[in-house]
């Protein structure tokens, strides 16, 4: 039995390994848009939040117009690049025995739709999923928006909830509507960043995650 009915994971960070690709991606438009290159801990700082808000965060100097060129630019580079990200190797064991379990499983990312999709089709991991929500459809993280609007879909309570993050932008959002959540190391963020947001627990990993939602 598992402690929860619903299961809700961040993406980036925490089902796959993009944190890499997402700050190579943003080095490599910042170069060819000639803004100033962030370094790889600033640029993986805004991994989480929405596109637009994550380059207003970076890159608070420029125009609305340079800002709106610099997001067109970000997404050509990241479709197009060789720079690979895998999802955890543990990702799909756990995905499949939650499911084996009868868990409802549902994301919630920093991603626009058209990447989510994208993403969906290339691991063929779309079927997992009873609900998802993007970054181009709700508030940005930290508001709760994604979450709220998640568990009005499924008919389920919070307290059967719990959300999975890997940033202090994904356990924020779930602390901001009293949601339970669990911070994962493998990520963006950094232990002692995460705990800071009263996550129910703290893992390093996928496995390490299932043993903590299984019930005993």
């Amino acid at each position: 039995m598992l402690k929860y009915k619903v299961i809700i994971f961040d993406w980036d960070g925490t089902l796959m390994d993009s944190i890499g690709k997402i700050v190579h991606c943003m080095q490599e438009t910042a170069t060819k848009m000639q803004f100033t290159v962030p370094s790889y801990d600033k640029a993986k700082s805004i991994i989480g939040l929405s596109l637009e808000k994550a380059i207003a965060t970076l890159f608070p100097e420029e125009s609305d117009d340079n800002r709106s060129a610099f997001s067109l630019a970000y997404s050509d580079v990241f479709k197009n690049t060789t720079f690979s990200a895998p999802l955890f190797d543990d990702a799909l064991p756990l995905l499949n025995d939650l499911i084996e379990k009868q868990a409802l499983l549902a994301v919630a990312t920093g991603k626009r739709r058209a990447g989510l999709t994208r993403i969906f089709e290339n691991t063929q991991t779309e079927h997992y999923f009873k609900a998802s929500r993007c970054a181009d459809e709700c508030a940005s993280k930290p508001d709760p928006q994604m979450l709220l609007e998640i568990v009005q879909e499924l008919g389920v309570n919070m307290e059967e909830c719990v959300f999975i993050g890997d940033t202090v932008h994904d356990l924020a959002m779930a602390e901001a509507c009293n949601m339970d959540h669990i911070g994962i190391t493998h990520g963006a963020g950094h232990a002692e960043d995460l705990i800071k947001h009263n996550p129910v627990a703290m893992v390093d990993s996928l496995t390490e995650l299932n043993h903590f939602l299984n019930i005993k």
